[in-house]
């Protein structure tokens, strides 16, 4: 498949109109070296037109650094940078490793989805929305170069400046705001099967423990349905009593929110509120319509009457000397 002209053009010119965005000398070298690592991990497909990840690289800089506020962006980006530049095999799996070992799992969908892209990417790990992560990510695309399955391992420094890896897998029509258009998905088996993310987590793992300095896998959940699949991947939380008064909260959040906030839900999404409302009168409200309540702002807190702040819980797969003794104490 080639990428018609114009459309090259156009990423030529959005790559241009980004990179005049930085703000000074030192954030355009600073982001070039990051460009010069990006091309030891795109894939052949981009060899057409490369500007595509180029691009999605420069957006997703210039992004981060637009949401961190704090003024602490640059320092973080420019610490991953010395990192690297001092060993980037030991805070990376190399292309090879990623290409196979990590992503080998879901290769029962590339024929499928035969389009495969790989580059590298900036975005804030779960668990610290204010920390800046360094994304390395596998796409996979159909023919008409439409997303379909994207794998991301993210490099980042916790508080106590530790290495730790972020991993996760998203598939497209499986998204929170697909669900959300049409809650028929949520009785659909997906292609992507539970048991690829645990392989792929464990070959995740294995290359872990060949890097002493990476800490910890952070399996942090983004969303609150992803809890158990996360302890089955091998999370450990860092604090469950913590998560157990947060759930309890939230439930409740949740039942007040349906008998008595129904005429706010209604307005915002009718469809969903009757879901939910028909499996709380049945005893219980499944996970992933928890979830869809939170991503569709619906559920309110019970004293003030404002919108419900779920937390996810910290939740770490570490290696036997862990920089979190906590944990290993309670596995």
């Amino acid at each position: 498949m080639v990428i018609p002209d114009p459309v090259g053009t156009a990423w030529r010119t959005a790559s241009r109109t980004l990179f005049a965005r930085l703000q000074d000398d030192g954030e355009r070298d600073l982001v070039t070296y990051f460009l010069r690592l990006n091309e030891s991990y795109r894939s052949a497909d981009e060899d057409r037109d490369h500007e595509l990840s180029e691009v999605k690289l420069l957006r997703s800089f210039v992004a981060l650094r637009n949401r961190i506020t704090d003024g602490t962006f640059s320092e973080q980006v420019r610490a991953l940078q010395e990192a690297l530049r001092a060993s980037e095999r030991a805070l990376l799996p190399t292309s090879s490793e990623f290409r196979t070992a990590i992503s080998l799992p879901f290769h029962p969908l590339v024929g499928t989805w035969p389009v495969t892209q790989t580059g590298l990417s900036f975005g804030s790990p779960v668990a610290f929305p204010n920390a800046a992560s360094l994304n390395l990510v596998l796409r996979l695309f159909d023919e008409s170069w439409r997303l379909k399955l994207k794998l991301k391992l993210g490099l980042f420094r916790d508080e106590g400046g530790s290495f730790l890896w972020e991993t996760g897998c998203i598939l497209s029509d499986r998204a929170l705001g697909n669900l959300s258009r049409d809650l028929s998905l949520m009785d659909v088996v997906g292609p992507v099967t539970p048991h690829m993310m645990k392989r792929s987590t464990g070959a995740l793992f294995a290359a872990m423990l060949e890097r002493p300095v990476i800490k910890a896998i952070d399996l942090t959940p983004a969303f609150y349905h992803i809890v158990p699949f996360s302890l089955w991947l091998g999370g450990i939380f860092v604090d469950r009593p913590l998560f157990e008064e947060s759930k309890r909260s939230l439930l409740e959040a949740v039942k007040h929110s349906l008998s008595g906030e129904a005429d706010r839900l209604k307005s915002i999404h009718p469809t969903l509120y009757g879901c939910a409302s028909r499996m709380m009168a049945s005893g219980t409200v499944k996970d992933p319509v928890v979830s869809l309540l939170l991503y569709n702002k619906m559920v309110f807190d019970p004293v003030t009457g404002k919108g419900f702040v779920w937390r996810p819980p910290r939740m770490l797969r570490c290696r036997g000397t862990s920089a979190y003794p906590r944990e290993q104490r309670e596995a």
